[in-house]
């Protein structure tokens, strides 16, 4: 009975602020500031969509999915292909390169944004997407260290039965290591893109309204005088729909038997 309490808990403190949220975007601003969604409707939702196009909401989306998905697939592949040399080959210093990529995870990211500012600023790419996107693209030591932790729990007597049958260094990558692994491939490619949506500081440091991402577009709904709380609402509403249907894509490769798509 407790867990079952405890298990309604969770769920009504889950669903409370998406309920919230649907509800403010479907109610006028000052609505929300007395907390009545009583006038809540289509007709207001539709208004406040068609005021976040013409804030440009619309074109703020199309800029994170051009940033979102290019660093997926970039940064997935060379976490993919450090991981597996981490796992599987010997090299000069192999431990204290590893050790060095892992610690520089510990150093707050915060600490990193000012030199990196004034290295694409250097670089002219203030203010454009490959500025948002170049910093961040090729490395990554949490995907690094969760993928080489996969890897190296590969059952050795599958990864011997490759090697007796010709595989080599690419072939058993391709064809048995990362079958095995979809899961976490997955999970690190929804991450990356869920994390590259919802990321504020860098693309607003670096591009601004200039290419403007989803988050600085939201943010700037809200100006001093009025925060204009109807349209944030239905913009956030907006903007969860892509992370949503990005982990509706990817639940049946989270839940599937790794060993299912080994083709020897």
């Amino acid at each position: 009975m407790t867990r079952r309490i405890i298990s309604w808990i969770a769920i009504a403190a889950t669903a409370a602020p998406f309920a919230f949220l649907i509800l403010g975007a479907m109610s006028d601003s000052e609505s929300i500031a007395r907390l009545d969604f009583s006038q809540a409707s289509l007709s207001n939702l539709n208004a406040n969509l068609e005021g976040i196009a013409d804030a440009g909401i619309l074109q703020a989306m199309t800029n994170t999915l051009a940033i979102c998905i290019p660093m997926v697939l970039l940064q997935c592949a060379s976490s993919v292909l450090a991981a597996y040399a981490f796992a599987f080959f010997d090299f000069k210093r192999k431990r204290l390169l590893y050790t060095l990529i892992i610690g520089s995870y510990l150093i707050p990211a915060v600490a990193t944004l000012l030199p990196l500012y004034f290295v694409m600023t250097a670089a002219g790419l203030k203010g454009s997407p490959a500025g948002i996107l170049l910093p961040f693209a090729l490395y990554s030591p949490y995907a690094v260290a969760l993928l080489r932790e996969r890897f190296e729990a590969v059952p050795r007597e599958i990864l011997d039965q490759a090697r007796i049958d010709g595989l080599g260094s690419w072939s058993l990558l391709i064809r048995v290591v990362l079958p095995i692994s979809k899961s976490f491939v997955t999970l690190l490619a929804v991450i990356t893109f869920i994390s590259t949506w919802n990321a504020y500081l860098w693309p607003r440091l670096i591009a601004g309204t200039e290419w403007p991402t989803i988050t600085v577009a939201i943010a700037g709904l809200q100006s001093q005088y009025d925060s204009h709380w109807n349209l944030v609402l239905s913009a956030a509403l907006l903007a969860v729909i892509p992370a949503l249907i990005a982990f509706a894509l990817s639940r049946r490769n989270l839940v599937r038997n790794p060993l299912a798509e080994i083709e020897i």
